[in-house]
């Protein structure tokens, strides 16, 4: 393999671009069908169009109560899934202006009275 990199024509690889007709399908490694969001892992494979596979991966599936708490959730707004990312941060005019808290007065312990000599000696 270190010999064949080696030649002229194979130091400068260029990207793969499919040719019209062929569509990249995600699959799961296990199943060999098309990957779930649910899949922990995917490979991408290429297909001559109308021959991809189109059953989706059974073993990685979401149960019923997963898929309608998953609806659910994203209906009110709740973005709990792993894969979902967080939001943008939005623009400082839009945000509230808090205001910082009050500065609170510093109070310091009363200096206690250093204890005194007696000069009786005694």
């Amino acid at each position: 393999m270190k010999r064949a990199v080696a030649l002229p024509g194979y130091r400068d690889l260029q990207s793969f671009t499919p040719p019209e007709g062929i569509v990249a399908v995600p699959l799961d490694p296990e199943t060999l069908q098309v990957a779930t969001p649910d899949c922990p892992q995917t490979r991408t494979e290429l297909f001559i169009a109308g021959t991809e596979p189109h059953e989706l991966c059974p073993k990685h599936r979401p149960s019923v109560v997963q898929r309608v708490t998953r609806a659910l959730s994203r209906a009110i707004g709740i973005r709990n899934d792993k894969k979902d990312t967080e939001p943008p941060p939005k623009p400082d005019e839009d945000r509230e202006q808090e205001e910082p808290p009050p500065p609170q007065a510093r109070t310091e312990p009363p200096a206690t009275p250093a204890p005194a000599s007696n000069p009786a000696g005694g």
